[in-house]
Parts: C-alpha cells; sequence; structure tokens
C-alpha cells in the first residue's frame, strides 16, 4: 500500500510516496543497540534503502539511504550501507522485499 514517508538521513530528510518492501531488525535484547533496515519503492519506481542504527553509547543516532531506479542494483546499495556484506537486518529485509516485487534479484557474479 502508497503512503507518505518522510525518512531521515545523513544530510537531510527523504521524503516520497510508496510502499514498504521489506523491514529487518536486528537488536539486543535490551535495546541498548541495534539495526533497521527498510527497503521500499516509491510511486515512480525508485527503489529506497534507509539504514537506521541506534547504540546507548553514542550521543545520537545514525542514518543512512540509498536510491536507485535499477532494481538488479539495491542488493548492492544494502552491501555498501553494511560495509560490504549483509547483516541479519539488511538480510531480513532483502528476503522480504524480494519475495514483494519479483524485479529485485540478487546479482550474479561472473566467472572470467
Amino acid at each position: 500500500m502508497n503512503q507518505r514517508h518522510t525518512l531521515t538521513t545523513r544530510n537531510r530528510d527523504l521524503a516520497f510516496v510508496g510502499a514498504i518492501l521489506g523491514v529487518g531488525l536486528a537488536a539486543r535484547a535490551d535495546d541498548s543497540a541495534g539495526t533497521r533496515v527498510r527497503i521500499y519503492r516509491t510511486v515512480g519506481g525508485t527503489y529506497v534503502v534507509h539504514l537506521h542504527q541506534w547504540a546507548s553509547s553514542r550521543t545520537s543516532d545514525l542514518y543512512d539511504a540509498r536510491t536507485t531506479e535499477d532494481p538488479t542494483a539495491v542488493y548492492d546499495e544494502l552491501c555498501e550501507l553494511g560495509k560490504g556484506g549483509l547483516g541479519r537486518a539488511s538480510r531480513s529485509a532483502w528476503e522480504m522485499a524480494a519475495e514483494a516485487d519479483p524485479r529485485l534479484v540478487r546479482p550474479v557474479d561472473t566467472i572470467a
């Protein structure tokens, strides 16, 4: 279902109308630290990958967002946000989003 979203990012808020395709959460049992990843598709077809990390040891939460119009690039954006790989939250969001949108496919490495 499409609705209006406003996401906090490093530099500014990002507002759009779209649907959440996938959500992943990895947090400590006491909620003192965690990561939440959400994947959206806007009504215009752009994909948005949003990251929110928090820890009680930090004075402020960390936010980041990436956008792409290429569904095959969503996996790469998740890996970039995850510093080269998928954590639990990213993997859960990816699996949920890939079920919701069959255009989301994991890139296949080519063998030379």
